[in-house]
């Protein structure tokens, strides 16, 4: 029973995420996380105040672990387009495929400046700094302190999950 009620809090919180965050101007994925984390406090109260969550089912545990790890994949999907439709960050790869499908053969000075032109890098640099990972001080880039927060929690779910990052 437990496994139903976990799935259906999964589609419904999609659901809302979807909603919610499209009507949001300054979408951060911070306010996407604490938003998460505080759905899935209260989900655990309300299962436990209907008993649903049993402690001595390790099933339930189970549960839990896999909702816990489908947010991280959705994460990842939402955090792939940029976070909702117009923000999305462009993808170097995506975009070389693209060029050389339609400008098949060309030379590699081609190709740069037109990578160069679509200001990819700095495109990702300001979106970083919206979401206080990133910290522009007198010229100079540095990460802040929750941006060092989120790498480590990022690099730990990488390695945990076995992910390589390329591209």
């Amino acid at each position: 029973m437990y496994f139903f009620i976990n799935f259906l809090f999964i589609v419904c919180f999609i659901i809302f995420s979807k909603f919610y965050f499209k009507s949001i101007k300054n979408f951060t994925f911070v306010m996407f996380i604490k938003a998460y984390s505080l759905v899935l406090i209260v989900f655990i109260i309300f299962s436990i105040k209907l008993n649903y969550l049993n402690f001595d089912l390790s099933f339930n545990y189970l549960c839990l672990i896999m909702n816990i790890i489908i947010f991280i994949n959705y994460f990842q999907i939402v955090g792939g387009q940029g976070g909702k439709k117009g923000q999305e960050v462009s993808n170097p790869s995506y975009k070389l495929i693209e060029y050389l499908e339609k400008n098949s053969p060309c030379s590699k000075d081609e190709i740069r400046s037109y990578l160069k032109g679509l200001n990819l890098i700095e495109e990702r640099i300001e979106i970083l700094q919206k979401e206080k990972l990133l910290i522009l001080q007198n010229n100079s880039l540095s990460i802040t302190n929750y941006g060092s927060k989120f790498c480590s929690i990022f690099v730990f779910i990488q390695k945990f999950l076995g992910l390589k990052a390329e591209g």
